[in-house]
C-alpha cells in the first residue's frame, strides 16, 4: 500500500522499492558443483554486521551462464529465509562472485536517480518491518514481491547526499560512544578475572591474614580436620544403608538390595610447585572431598508436565540458571537418585564450546530439580568447606587449567569424564578466610554486574537512538 504523500516533504516522490530498486534472487547452485576454487558463491552465511564476507565462500567453476547472478561493488544483499532473514550487507569488493539462491539483491537502476548508500539506510530503517513481515516460525522467509511492494520515499539526489552525509555523521559520534563503551565492559571483564587470580593466588586475602592470624589454620591441621569430618560423614553413609537393608529384608527383600558406600580413601595434600599457590594453602583432589560424582540421567525430558530437569545450557561458570529446564517424567526412585540438593556443584560433562565444558556452578535449592546425563552432580559438603569457595576456586587457576588439559573432542563436541572432575586439583584454606575471600568477590562481582548491566543499557539505548535518526531521515525531518 502507497504511503501518504503528507507523510513526506512536498517535493519527495514516493514510489515502491520495486520501482528503483527491483530484488532480483539468486541462482540455485548445487552443492556437488562446489571446488576449492573459482569464482565465490555468495550465501546467507556470507553475510554479516552490515557487510559480505566471502573469505570464506565455497566456490564454482567460472561460467558465461551465470554472469547475470555477478554481485558488484556496492550491491546490497539480503538474506531472504532462515533465522537471520532480513539481514543485509553492502559488497566492498571489485571481485566477481556470484549470488546464491534465497541471497536477494538490490541494486539501484538508476545512479542518478538513487544512491546505494541512501538505499542501504532506508533498508536498516525497514529491517524492523522486513522481520515482521517474514512467515514460517523458526526458519521464517520473505518474498522478493512483499520487498519490492514497499514504499519509498525519494528526495532529489543532492538531498539523499545531504541527508548520507548527516546520517554518517551522526553515526560516527554513537560508534565513538558505542566503542566507549565497549572498552568499558572489557575492562570489567579484565577486573572479573583479576579478582579471581588475586583470590586464588592468596592476594586478595593478604592483609586479612596478617590482622586475623588467630583465625588461620596450618595446612596439615586442615587436613587432619577434613579426614575426620570425611570419616564421620562416611560413618553416617554406613549407618543411613544399614538402616535401608534392614527396610529392604523387612520387606522381604523386594526390589534392588541397598548399594553399599564405597570404601572410604585415603586423602593426601597435593605437592606442587606451582609458584602461585599460597604457602599456607592446600591442594587436594577434589573427588576426596565429596561425598557424591555421579552422571545424571539419560532418558530424554519430553512434554510439559513431570519432574523439573535442568538442561545442559543452565551451567555456566559460577551461574546456575533456574529458569532453564524442561519436564522428566520419572518414578519416585529415580527422582530420589537423581535430584539436586543445596550446596550441590554441578558440572558441564559434554557442550559444543570448549569454554563451556568443565565448568561448574552452585545449586542452591531453591527449587527441586534433576540434572541430565550431560552434567555431573557433585556434593562436597563438609563442615570445613565452604561450597561457594570452592565454585569459584574451581573455575579459575591451577583447577580451570587442569580441566582444560582433560578436554577431549570427538565429532563435534568437547567433553571429560567424571574421573577428570574427581582428579581436578583444588586449593583450601582455612573456613574463615574462605568465607573472607567469598565475601569481597560477592561484593565485587556484585559491583561489576550492576556496572555492565548500565552498559548494555547504554548500548541498547544507542542502538534506539539510531533507529530515531533514521526514522527521521526517512521522513525528511533530520
Amino acid at each position: 500500500m502507497m504511503e501518504k504523500k503528507d507523510n513526506y516533504p512536498e517535493h519527495w516522490k514516493i514510489t515502491t522499492l520495486g520501482d528503483v530498486a527491483p530484488l532480483k534472487n539468486g541462482y540455485a547452485f548445487k552443492s556437488k558443483e562446489y571446488q576449492e576454487t573459482g569464482i565465490p558463491v555468495i550465501r546467507i552465511s556470507d553475510i554479516k554486521s552490515e557487510k559480505v564476507n566471502t573469505t570464506y565462500s565455497v566456490k564454482i567453476e567460472p561460467s558465461e551462464m551465470l554472469d547475470s547472478f555477478t554481485v558488484l561493488k556496492e550491491d546490497i544483499l539480503i538474506a531472504m529465509s532462515g533465522a537471520t532473514t532480513g539481514k543485509f550487507g553492502i559488497y566492498k569488493s571489485s571481485d566477481k562472485s556470484y549470488q546464491n539462491q534465497r541471497v536477494g539483491n538490490l541494486r539501484s537502476l538508476d545512479n542518478n536517480l538513487l544512491l546505494q548508500k541512501f538505499l542501504f539506510y532506508f533498508l536498516n530503517n525497514l529491517k524492523k518491518k522486513i522481520e515482521e513481515d517474514a512467515y514460517g516460525g523458526a526458519q521464517p522467509n520473505i518474498s522478493g514481491k512483499v520487498i519490492n511492494s514497499y514504499p519509498f520515499p525519494l528526495p532529489p539526489l543532492n538531498e539523499q547526499k545531504r541527508i548520507v552525509a548527516k546520517i554518517e555523521e551522526l553515526f560516527s559520534e554513537i560508534d565513538a560512544g558505542e566503542q566507549s563503551l565497549r572498552d568499558a565492559r572489557q575492562q570489567l571483564t579484565l577486573y572479573r578475572q583479576s579478582l579471581l587470580k588475586q583470590a586464588f593466588e592468596g592476594k586478595l586475602t593478604e592483609q586479612w591474614r596478617a590482622n586475623n592470624p588467630d583465625k588461620l589454620e596450618a595446612p596439615e591441621k586442615l587436613l587432619a580436620r577434613i579426614q575426620q569430618e570425611r570419616e564421620s560423614r562416611y560413618q553416617q553413609q554406613l549407618q543411613t544403608w544399614q538402616q535401608a537393608v534392614d527396610e529392604w529384608e523387612g520387606n522381604g527383600k523386594s526390589g534392588r538390595k541397598p548399594t553399599k558406600p564405597a570404601k572410604l580413601q585415603p586423602i593426601d595434600a597435593i605437592t606442587t610447585d606451582n609458584e602461585s599457590v599460597p604457602s599456607q594453602w592446600l591442594v587436594v583432589e577434589y573427588g576426596k572431598l565429596c561425598s557424591l560424582v555421579r552422571n545424571g540421567l539419560s532418558k530424554k525430558p519430553t512434554g510439559d508436565k513431570g519432574h523439573k530437569i535442568c538442561r545442559i545450557s543452565a551451567v555456566r561458570p559460577m551461574f546456575f540458571d533456574y529458569s532453564d529446564y524442561r519436564y522428566l517424567d520419572c518414578d519416585e526412585p529415580t527422582r530420589s537418585a537423581y535430584a539436586l540438593t543445596d550446596g550441590d556443584l554441578v558440572f558441564t560433562r559434554y557442550n559444543g564450546a570448549r569454554r563451556y565444558v568443565g565448568v561448574c556452578a552452585y545449586y542452591s535449592g531453591k527449587e527441586p530439580r534433576l540434572y541430565p546425563d550431560k552434567l555431573i552432580r557433585t556434593s562436597p559438603a563438609l563442615p570445613s568447606l565452604d561450597s561457594y569457595f570452592l565454585e569459584y576456586s574451581l573455575n579459575t587457576g591451577i583447577s580451570r587449567n587442569y580441566i582444560e588439559s582433560k578436554i577431549r573432542t570427538t565429532a563435534g563436541q568437547s567433553g571429560i569424564s567424571g574421573g577428570d572432575v574427581k582428579s581436578i586439583p583444588t586449593l583450601i584454606c582455612s573456613l574463615s578466610e574462605q568465607q573472607e575471600i567469598v565475601r569481597i568477590l560477592d561484593e565485587q562481582f556484585t559491583a561489576i554486574d550492576q556496572n555492565e548491566k548500565e552498559v548494555d543499557q547504554a548500548l541498547n539505548q544507542s542502538q534506539a537512538l539510531r533507529q530515531s535518526i533514521l526514522k527521521k531521515a526517512f521522513e525528511g525531518k533530520l
